[in-house]
C-alpha cells in the first residue's frame, strides 16, 4: 500500500511538470501534454527521461527552491530539444544525464537569485541556457546521429491560419504538427477560458505586428517562434498580473516586443545553426514585468509576482477582497470613539467637505429623537459627545498637535483656526491621520508619541470650525495642514441605517447613519481559534445516505498563510483576529465538507451581542449537479453568491448562526438556499446544515484536539453534546 502511495505520488509529479510548462496544475492536462510529446516518440521518450532524471536528482541531493516545478518543465524542455535533433540512443542519454543535471543547478541558483535581486520568476531561463550551450556543444560531438521526423502532411486539419496558430503551439515542444497544437490548446482551454483567449490573442498580435513589417503572413518565423508570442500574453496578461484590460494591454504589448525580438535572434543566430527557442518569451516577459514592478504607486495592471495564479484563480481573490472592502486603496480606519455616533456630515457633505477635502467625516451623539443636546442646547455641556473620549482609530506617531484654544460657544466659529485643537497622526510615510475640533488642553499625546488604537488621545470639544460639538477625521496624503484629503474607510463596525444594524468589515457611512464598534467576544473567539495543529473531525452526509468521516487539520505554509486543510487535500486560507475570523482562497481540490464550512463560517465577526452581516463567497462552494456546475466553471462571470448571516448570541448554551443564500446566475431566476450553523463554548461549531435543492447536507464535529506531538496531547473524543433548537420565529 504505502509503495502503490508513493508510485501514485511520484507519477502526479511528473504530470505536473509537463502541465507547467503551460502555467497549468491539473495532472490530467500534464497527462495530456505528455501524450502530445510523443507524437514523435524519439522526442517525447527523451523529454521523459530528462523529467525522470530531474526527479531523481532533486530527490536524491534534497535540493531547495524547487517547490515550483521550475526544475521539471525545464528539464522537459531540455529533453524535447535534444530528442528534436538527435537519434535516442546511449550516447543522447548520456548528454541527457549531464544536460538535465546543469538544468537542476541552475533551476536552483537562479530562482533565488533573480527573486532576490529584482523579485522577477526564473520561468525557462535554464532551459534556455542550457539549450544554448548543448547546441553549440553539440556541433563537435560527431557521434551524436540527427533525428529526422516524418516529413509533414499539407492536409489542412481546420483551415490555414488556424493550423499556423496550432502549428506555432505545438513548437512549444518542438513538434510543429496541427494536432499536436490542438491538444496543447484543449488543455489550456479545460484549465483557463482567459489563458486561451489570451493565447489566441497574443499570437495574432505577434504575428500580424511581424507580417505588417515583413509582409510575410504565414513564414517560417510564425511557426517556430509563435509559440512566444502566446506564452508571452498568457504570462504577462493571465498569470503574474491581475486580469482587466490594462493587463490585457500590457499582454498584446508584450506580444508585439516578442516578435520584434524573434526577428531580431533570427538574424543573429541563424548563420550559427542555433534555435532561439524560447529566449523572445523571456526577454519580453521579464523586462515589461522587472519595468512594472518599480512603479511608485500601486496601480492596475496589478502584479502578482510573490503569488501568481490563474486568471480565474486571481479574480476570485481580487472579487473577494473587494466585497469585503479591502481591494480599495483606501486606508481602514477604527472608530474614534466609544459607544454609537451619528454622521453629521459625510464624505462630499454640504458644509465643509468640499473638493479637496470632500473625503472627511464628521460624528456626533444622538438621543433617540435624533438630538444632538440636551435641555435648550445653549451650553457645551448641553451636548451627548461634549467631552467625550476621542480615541487614536489607527498604530502610528504623533506628527503636530495643538491643544491650547479654546472651546467657542454655540454657533459661534473660528475660521482663522479651521481644525481648532486636533492631532495628526504619521501612518508610514504616506497617511495622515486628522482627528480635529477637540477640547481645549485635553490632549494626552505629544509630537513624538507613539499611539495604538482605541488609545485615548483627548476630548471631544468644539473648537475652530465648529458650530457643534463634534469629531473630524480625515486622512491626507502630507503633514501639512489644508493638504487635499484621500480615501479612507472605518473597519470593523456596525452601522444602523433607516432601523437595519449590520455588520461591516470595512464600510464609508453616509450622512445620518449610526456607528457603533461591538466589543470582542472573547468566549466565542476561544471557541473558535485556530492554532497550528488543530485537527477537527466531522461525521458528513448527504440526505440520509450513510455517513463520511472528514478530517481538518490547521496548517502553516512555508510563506507563513494559515490553510484549513481537508484530508483529502482541499484547502483555504484563513486569518484570525480576536473580532474576526474570515476564509479566502479556497484551492481546486473538490470536498462538499470543506465548502460547506465556506458557506456557513466563511467570514464570522468574534463579537457581542446579535448580528447581522454580508458576504459574497465563490458560487462554485455550492454543490450543485455535475452538469450546473461544469457550466458555470466555463462561464465563471455570470453567476453570483449573495449571503445574508445573522447570528444570535446565547451566553450558557452557545450561538446559533443562520445563513440565506441567494444563488443569482443568468441562464436561470434566482435562487434561495439557507445555512445554519451551531457553534458551542469551548467545542467550536459541531454541527453544520445547508438546504438545496431540496438536498440537506449535514456534518456533526465528532472529535477535536491537536496533533499528538511531544508536550502535546492527543485528539479528545466529544462524547455527547445537546443540540440547541431554536424556532424560526425566534430566530427572524
Amino acid at each position: 500500500m504505502h509503495k502503490y502511495s508513493a508510485l501514485l505520488k511520484s507519477a502526479s509529479t511528473l504530470f505536473y511538470g509537463y502541465a507547467a510548462i503551460l502555467f497549468t496544475e491539473n495532472p490530467r492536462i500534464g497527462l495530456l501534454f505528455l501524450l502530445a510529446t510523443c507524437w514523435f516518440p524519439n522526442i517525447g521518450l527523451s523529454g521523459l527521461i530528462s523529467v525522470l532524471i530531474a526527479m531523481t536528482i532533486a530527490q536524491s541531493l534534497k535540493l531547495r527552491n524547487l517547490t515550483s516545478g521550475l526544475h521539471l518543465y525545464n528539464s522537459l524542455l531540455v529533453g524535447l530539444s535534444l530528442g528534436a535533433h538527435y537519434q535516442l540512443d546511449g550516447r543522447l542519454l548520456l548528454l541527457l544525464f549531464f544536460a538535465t543535471a546543469l538544468t537542476v543547478f541552475l533551476c536552483v541558483i537562479l530562482s533565488e537569485r533573480l527573486w532576490l535581486s529584482e523579485r522577477l520568476p526564473a520561468l525557462s531561463i535554464p532551459f534556455v541556457l542550457v539549450a544554448f550551450i548543448g547546441s553549440f556543444a553539440a556541433q563537435n560531438y560527431g557521434k551524436l546521429d540527427g533525428f529526422l521526423p516524418p516529413a509533414p502532411s499539407y492536409e489542412v486539419l481546420i483551415a490555414a491560419p488556424v493550423d499556423y496558430f496550432f502549428k506555432a503551439l505545438g513548437m512549444t515542444f518542438f513538434t510543429p504538427i496541427p494536432m499536436v497544437g490542438l491538444m496543447m490548446f484543449l488543455g489550456i482551454l479545460l484549465t483557463s477560458r482567459y489563458l486561451a483567449l489570451l493565447a489566441v490573442c497574443g499570437f495574432v498580435v505577434g504575428n500580424t505586428f511581424y507580417a505588417l513589417l515583413s509582409g510575410f503572413w504565414y513564414s517560417y518565423l510564425s511557426i517556430n517562434s509563435g509559440f512566444n508570442f502566446a506564452l508571452t500574453a498568457m504570462a504577462l496578461g493571465g498569470i503574474f498580473t491581475v486580469p482587466s484590460w490594462q493587463s490585457f494591454s500590457v499582454a498584446m504589448l508584450g506580444s508585439a516586443f516578442s516578435a520584434v525580438i524573434a526577428t531580431a535572434m533570427q538574424t543573429v543566430l541563424l548563420p550559427f545553426g542555433v534555435s532561439m527557442t524560447a529566449m523572445p518569451f523571456l526577454a519580453a516577459t521579464l523586462t515589461i514585468l522587472a519595468g512594472l514592478n518599480r512603479r511608485y504607486v500601486s496601480t492596475a495592471p496589478q502584479l502578482l509576482l510573490e503569488n501568481p495564479a490563474l486568471p480565474e484563480v486571481s479574480l476570485e481573490r481580487v472579487r473577494l477582497a473587494n466585497v469585503r472592502g479591502f481591494g480599495k486603496n483606501a486606508l481602514p480606519l477604527a472608530v474614534p470613539f466609544i459607544g454609537e455616533w451619528t454622521v453629521y456630515q459625510g464624505v462630499d457633505g454640504e458644509h465643509t467637505h468640499q473638493a479637496p477635502w470632500q473625503h472627511a467625516l464628521d460624528f456626533i451623539m444622538t438621543d433617540e429623537a435624533s438630538k444632538s443636546y440636551r435641555t435648550t442646547g445653549e451650553f457645551l455641556q448641553d451636548y451627548y459627545c461634549f467631552g467625550l473620549p476621542v480615541l487614536s482609530p489607527v498604530y502610528g506617531q504623533v506628527s503636530h498637535c495643538v491643544s491650547y484654544l479654546p472651546d467657542h460657544a454655540i454657533g459661534e466659529v473660528d475660521t482663522q483656526n479651521n481644525w481648532g485643537n486636533y492631532v495628526l497622526i504619521c501612518v508610514g510615510f504616506q497617511h495622515y491621520v486628522l482627528i480635529a475640533h477637540l477640547q481645549q488642553h485635553s490632549l494626552q499625546v505629544n509630537i513624538g508619541d507613539w499611539v495604538y488604537v482605541g488609545q485615548k488621545i483627548a476630548q471631544c470639544g468644539n473648537t475652530g470650525r465648529s458650530p457643534q460639538p463634534h469629531i473630524h477625521l480625515h486622512v491626507q496624503q502630507t503633514p501639512y495642514l489644508g493638504s487635499p484629503t484621500v480615501e479612507f474607510s472605518l473597519s470593523n463596525v456596525v452601522i444602523e441605517r433607516q432601523k437595519n444594524r449590520q455588520f461591516h468589515l470595512t464600510a464609508l457611512p453616509v450622512k445620518n447613519d449610526k456607528i457603533s464598534a461591538p466589543l470582542a467576544d472573547h468566549n466565542l473567539a476561544s471557541s473558535l481559534h485556530f492554532p497550528v495543529g488543530k485537527q477537527l473531525y466531522y461525521q458528513f452526509r448527504k440526505n440520509n445516505q450513510a455517513p463520511q468521516t472528514r478530517c481538518f487539520t490547521v496548517i502553516l505554509t512555508l510563506n507563513g498563510q494559515f490553510r484549513l486543510q481537508s484530508d483529502c487535500g482541499a484547502s483555504v486560507a484563513f486569518i484570525e483576529t480576536d473580532k474576526l475570523l474570515a476564509f479566502y482562497d479556497r484551492n481546486t481540490i473538490t470536498d462538499v465538507c470543506l465548502d460547506l464550512w465556506l458557506l456557513n463560517m466563511g467570514l464570522t465577526p468574534l463579537m457581542n451581542g446579535a448580528l447581522q452581516w454580508h458576504d459574497e463567497p465563490a458560487a462554485s462552494l455550492l454543490p450543485l449537479p455535475m452538469l450546473q456546475k461544469g457550466l458555470a466553471r466555463f462561464l465563471p462571470f455570470g453567476q453570483r453568491l449573495q449571503c445574508h448571516y445573522q447570528r444570535q448570541s446565547h451566553t450558557e448554551t452557545g450561538w446559533l448562526q443562520h445563513a440565506e443564500l441567494t444563488y443569482d446566475c443568468f441562464w436561470h431566476k434566482k435562487q434561495t438556499f439557507h445555512a445554519q450553523a451551531l457553534i458551542l463554548p469551548e467545542q467550536g461549531c459541531t454541527e453544520m446544515s445547508l438546504q438545496i435543492q431540496g438536498d440537506v447536507f449535514e456534518a456533526r464535529l465528532q472529535a477535536s484536539g491537536h496533533i499528538e506531538d511531544v508536550g502535546i496531547a492527543s485528539l479528545k473524543k466529544i462524547n455527547h453534546f445537546e443540540r440547541m433548537e431554536i424556532s424560526n420565529e425566534k430566530l427572524a
